[in-house]
């Protein structure tokens, strides 16, 4: 910007004065030759000569820094260096369905209130800001049923090679993505295998090996087909 700051005569005091402009910053009075003349507000001079001044202003930037927590539940984008209240789109994103998006916290006050609870969404970044997209592993919930009643229940195969018991009706939840391994049970009394059925909203699977692996992802009724007990029950 080109500044006159009198007109005046030879040996005369003038003085230029520079205004705040939104989202620039002041960086001095420049000669025509890009020389720094002074860099306050304003400047105080004698007129000995022609002058043109040059009130330089540059573009204030601020910085956009994006994380996911836990880093393995989604990923996010938009993160950088914009100009002052340049409008940027960021996006969160789960890394499977087995993760649910809870919403943008400010790094500063995680267990506040959160920022934004859309996943996408556009603002005018105005001040350097740090947001975290925080996710949630979803929990899935089984039921077990024994068909017929009676004739002896599931086994659980554990990670540590153990066992655990799955009676009729009853009910475990699992962390999404959970990998179930699953056998009938083979006590005394306890009657053939006939097959599994995993029935699920989206529909039913049928098994015919008596141990089977399955990865869990929603909600489901597993049901271990037996032969009848000989007593009928």
């Amino acid at each position: 910007m080109l500044v006159d700051p009198s007109g005046g005569k030879c040996g005369e005091v003038a003085t230029a004065t520079a205004g705040e402009v939104e989202c620039y910053e002041f960086e001095g009075w420049y000669d025509s030759e890009d020389n720094l003349l002074d860099d306050g507000w304003t400047y105080t001079f004698t007129i000995e000569e022609d002058l043109d001044l040059v009130a330089w202003y540059t573009m204030i930037q601020y910085k956009l820094s994006l994380s996911a927590s836990p880093t393995n539940g989604g990923t996010v984008t938009g993160a950088g260096t914009y100009d002052c209240c340049d409008d940027v789109s960021i996006t969160a994103e789960a890394t499977s369905d087995c993760w649910e998006f809870l919403g943008w916290y400010l790094v500063s006050d995680q267990h506040g209130e959160p920022w934004e609870t859309e996943a996408a969404t556009d603002f005018d970044l105005c001040k350097h800001l740090e947001l975290v997209a925080w996710f949630e592993l979803k929990t899935v919930t089984v039921t077990y049923k024994v068909d017929p009643r009676g004739s002896g229940p599931a086994s659980e195969l554990t990670a540590g090679g153990g066992t655990i018991t799955r009676s009729n009706d009853t009910v475990v939840d699992y962390d999404c993505g959970h990998e179930l391994t699953l056998r009938p049970r083979t006590n005394e009394g306890d009657t053939s295998f006939i097959r599994w059925e995993v029935e699920t909203e989206t529909g039913t699977d049928t098994y015919t090996t008596p141990q089977i692996t399955i990865e869990l992802t929603e909600d489901a009724t597993i049901t271990l087909f037996r032969e009848p007990p000989e007593n009928g029950n």
